[in-house]
């Protein structure tokens, strides 16, 4: 096949470069760099007669049948690079932000591998039985020595899927942690305390933990307080106070109004509740 050197020289050392200088730029310029290389490069293979799909290119020796090699891997790195793009944005469109890091993640991750290895079979022209019988042992003994880390990974996709909140949700897990979520990724979430701490917590705590939404179906929070009086003070006066008292805290909500009870009454003492509304968890802190 008489091949002409430079063009496919040239094209697989743009692709190259730009793929790896363009990592900083806006994902609009990489995704329509990859797509105008892309396209370049399909042109030059069927122009060439040869198209690397599920099947090997020729396998001569020559400068130009490595050349087109080379071509044909660069052409499955962008369009991989491309179906990549394309999958975060859909998921990243219909779902909230922690879902959808976790699930870009690992389809990228799947799409990768499978593209390299269609690259090794169909355009290097190379046996991956051997490849796919050794990469089945080592994963034997990573799942082994990486039991911990694969259950939180599973754990965040259980957690994804039913997704009890999201980033900026505030939460509180197992009556321990209290917080604002931050991030969530495939193995941890970070929590924002009220003491401004970040707390680390792997996904494979939070599918065991209990967990209390305080942002669903709304951050309005109803709280109580109990006060204890002696038995001698007239009922009346003390929830006249305690209802002053209420009106002088501006986190406390005015509709729906505080209300103050006597929950309890003894000859010694007694003791009243007062019940109110404020915005979120954060105001009772």
């Amino acid at each position: 096949m008489n091949v002409t050197l430079l063009p496919a020289a040239i094209l697989f050392v743009i692709a190259i470069v730009g793929v790896f200088t363009l990592r900083r730029l806006s994902d609009r310029i990489r995704i329509s760099f990859d797509a105008v290389c892309f396209i370049a490069i399909s042109l030059y293979l069927v122009k060439q007669g040869t198209f690397p799909v599920f099947s090997p290119l020729s396998g001569s020796a020559d400068s130009a049948a490595l050349w087109l090699r080379a071509i044909g891997g660069a052409w499955w790195l962008l369009g991989s690079r491309i179906v990549v793009a394309g999958l975060w944005f859909v998921i990243h469109r219909r779902r909230r932000s922690h879902e959808a890091r976790l699930f870009s993640d690992l389809a990228a991750a799947a799409i990768y591998i499978a593209t390299a290895a269609v690259v090794l079979n169909s355009v290097f022209a190379l046996p991956v039985t051997g490849v796919v019988a050794t990469s089945g042992v080592v994963a034997i003994v990573l799942g082994l020595a990486l039991q911990n880390t694969l259950a939180d990974v599973f754990a965040g996709i259980a957690v994804g899927i039913e997704a009890p909140f999201g980033v900026g949700d505030r939460i509180q897990i197992a009556d321990r942690i209290e917080g604002l979520v931050v991030q969530m990724n495939w193995r941890s979430i970070r929590i924002q305390t009220d003491g401004h701490d970040i707390a680390i917590i792997p996904n494979s705590l939070i599918a065991k933990a209990e967990i209390i939404n305080r942002s669903f179906p709304g951050e309005r929070r109803t709280a109580f307080v109990e006060l204890t009086c002696s038995g001698d003070a007239a009922p009346e006066r003390v929830i006249e106070a305690l209802q002053q008292a209420t009106a002088l805290c501006p986190d406390i909500l005015r509709a729906p109004a505080p209300r103050a009870v006597l929950s309890q009454l003894g000859s010694k003492r007694s003791v009243y509740r007062i019940s109110f509304f404020v915005e979120s968890t954060a105001h009772l802190s």
